[in-house]
C-alpha cells in the first residue's frame, strides 16, 4: 500500500513538473519535486528499488515532457546513485545528508539532460543556465525538508511487519 501511495505522489509530481508548472508559473525556477522524491526514496530504500522507480519515472517524464526517450531516465539514475549515498547515516541524523546531496544531484541531473539535449541540437549552453541552476538546486535542497519526512513515513509502512 505504501508503494502505491508513493506511486500516486510521484505521478502527481510528474504531472505538476511537466505539465502544470511550465504553463502556470511565470517564474521559470521551481523545485524539481520528482528529483527530490526519487532522491529521498532511494536514500531510504536503496539502489535497487530506486533504480526501478527512476527508469519508470524517467520514461513517463520523457513521454509527457516530449524529451528524447531515455533522457530523464538516465539523469534520474544518477540521482538515485547519489540518493543511495545520502542514505548512509551521518552522526545518526538521516535528514542532513540528503540536503547537500540534493544540490549536487540537481547539478548532475541538469548536466546530463543538457548533454543529451545538445546531441539533438536543442540544448542550451550551461553558462546561460548557471544562476538558474544554482537557484533550483537551493530550492530542491529546501524541498528535501518537506519531502523526506513523507518518504520516511512511507518507508516505515513498507518495512513494518504486519
Amino acid at each position: 500500500m505504501a508503494r502505491l501511495c508513493f506511486a500516486v505522489i510521484l505521478l502527481a509530481a510528474i504531472v505538476l513538473q511537466a505539465l502544470i508548472y511550465p504553463q502556470l508559473l511565470t517564474i521559470r525556477v521551481f523545485p524539481n519535486l520528482v528529483l527530490v522524491l526519487l532522491l529521498c526514496w532511494s536514500a531510504l530504500r536503496g539502489l535497487g528499488e530506486g533504480a526501478i522507480w527512476a527508469v519508470g519515472t524517467g520514461l513517463l517524464f520523457d513521454a509527457i515532457a516530449l524529451d528524447p526517450l531515455g533522457t530523464n531516465g538516465l539523469a534520474f539514475l544518477a540521482v538515485v546513485l547519489l540518493g543511495m549515498w545520502a542514505g548512509r547515516r551521518f552522526f545518526q541524523a538521516s535528514i542532513f545528508m540528503p540536503i547537500p546531496i540534493a544540490i549536487v544531484a540537481t547539478i548532475v541531473y541538469a548536466v546530463i539532460v543538457l548533454i543529451i539535449r545538445a546531441g539533438n541540437g536543442s540544448g542550451i549552453p550551461i553558462s546561460a543556465l548557471g544562476p538558474l541552476l544554482l537557484l533550483q538546486a537551493l530550492l530542491n535542497s529546501l524541498s528535501v525538508l518537506l519531502v523526506y519526512p513523507v518518504t520516511r513515513q512511507l518507508n516505515k509502512w513498507v518495512t513494518s511487519p504486519r
